[in-house]
C-alpha cells in the first residue's frame, strides 16, 4: 500500500488547514518549489520554514478530531461512508476513508457545529 492510499489527497488538506485545523500529522504534503512546484507527501520535514506544508491526515488522526457523538463510519461497496447526525446532517462518500473523513470535518467546521480550539 502507498501512503497516498492512506491519507487525506492534498484538497482536503489544504481545506483543513484553512479552517484552522492544527497541522500536526505523522506526514505531510509539502510543496518544493525547487522541483516546480510539486506537491509531494513525507514525513515531517526538518526545515519547515522553507517549504510550504499541509498536514496529510491518516484516518486514525481524522478520528481523533472528528466529534465523537453523531458520526457513523462505514465500508460500503461504493468505498467509505460518512455520516454527521446533527440538526444539519450530511453524508458523503468516497473511495478512502481518510477522504470521507476530512470531507466529514469540512463540513463540521464550514457549518460551525464543533468550536476548533486547535
Amino acid at each position: 500500500m502507498k501512503l497516498e492510499d492512506i491519507v487525506c489527497n492534498i484538497e482536503y488538506a489544504k481545506k483543513l488547514k484553512e479552517l484552522g485545523v492544527s497541522q500536526e500529522s505523522l506526514f505531510y504534503w509539502v510543496l518544493h518549489t525547487r522541483k516546480g512546484s510539486v506537491w509531494t507527501l513525507m514525513e515531517k520535514p526538518r526545515k519547515f520554514n522553507e517549504w510550504s506544508y499541509v498536514s496529510a491526515f491518516t484516518c486514525t488522526e481524522l478520528w481523533g478530531i472528528l466529534p465523537k457523538n453523531n458520526i457513523k463510519i462505514q465500508l460500503t461497496l461504493d468505498g467509505y461512508r460518512g455520516e454527521y447526525n446533527a440538526k444539519n446532517g450530511c453524508a458523503v462518500t468516497r473511495k478512502k476513508g481518510s477522504n470521507a473523513m476530512a470531507k466529514l470535518l469540512q463540513y463540521i467546521l464550514e457549518n460551525e457545529l464543533l468550536v476548533n480550539n486547535n
